[in-house]
């Protein structure tokens, strides 16, 4: 069956039925194909208006390849079916049990006195309109009976041995020294006992009276009960930090409360200015 060819169209290609769905895809353009019988075919025209650079995308290229190189296609999946599959997927690929005992591990305790091993799995969360909870599994392994666990374990300890060897570029003990506004002096609440409230007084040459607890501390007891009084806020800081220079100090640090020793300026977070 003939048919003319339209006038104004920029290219015609004449198609036989197998390869329109494939130029239909390749291009994205409507296709059509006749079937008169099992072994003749309509020979049809296709109107395709062809860019003059056709685009790139990631469709084209899919469909170019798996309408005109089908074999490359075979064979890539073919090479995609023969990766090799981890032992342990292999293990649980035809056990429901196992495999979501895999997925869901969380946890890996090491007793190292004891050579024991413990992991332990939570399930996914599962609610009803009366409760909700998860199902946890654990089980510990003696290293001496699985002789492949202990060689692993050996390995990992080592390896921790040399990352802990390696100093942490965080911690910084001269910290203190470099603060400049020494913002931990500026909690809002900062307790000390009652032995340390009279050291201090002493150490200002001063009594134990009303008007000068009031100029230094303020009453607070903590939950605990083991604190009763704070240090007094000046301009949103410690009553009893001063300027020094450039820098803001403590004007009795040889006589601070033993909150203020404890804080460990190591790893300090508080410090928004350093020299």
């Amino acid at each position: 069956m003939d048919q003319k060819k339209p006038k104004n169209e920029r290219s015609l290609f004449p198609m036989q039925g197998c390869a329109l769905s494939a130029w239909r895809r390749a291009f994205h353009e409507p296709a059509f194909s006749m079937l008169l019988s099992p072994t003749r075919r309509a020979e049809c025209y296709i109107n395709l208006e062809i860019p003059k650079r056709l685009p790139r995308t990631g469709a084209y290229e899919e469909s170019r390849l798996s309408h005109i190189s089908p074999k490359a296609r075979t064979s890539s999946m073919k090479s995609s079916s023969k990766k090799k599959l981890p032992k342990s997927q292999k293990l649980a690929k035809n056990n429901p049990e196992l495999e979501t005992l895999f997925r869901h591990l969380d946890n890996i305790e090491i007793r190292l006195d004891d050579e024991e091993l413990e992991v332990t799995a939570t399930g996914p969360d599962q609610s009803s309109p009366y409760a909700s909870g998860n199902m946890s599994y654990s089980q510990s392994f003696d290293l001496e009976d699985h002789p492949g666990l202990r060689q692993a374990v050996t390995k990992l300890i080592d390896a921790l041995h040399i990352a802990l060897a390696e100093p942490d570029e965080d911690y910084d003990p001269n910290r203190c020294d470099r603060c400049v506004k020494a913002d931990c002096c500026r909690f809002p609440r900062i307790h000390l006992t009652e032995t340390e409230r009279m050291r201090i007084l002493e150490h200002l040459g001063l009594e134990d009276n009303e008007t000068n607890n009031k100029k230094y501390f303020r009453p607070d007891e903590d939950l605990g009960g083991f604190y009763k009084s704070i240090f007094r806020q000046v301009d949103g800081h410690c009553v009893f930090l001063k300027k020094a220079g450039k820098l803001m100090r403590c004007s009795i640090y040889e006589v601070r409360p033993q909150v203020c020793r404890d804080f460990d300026a190591g790893y300090c977070e508080e410090a928004t200015q350093l020299l």
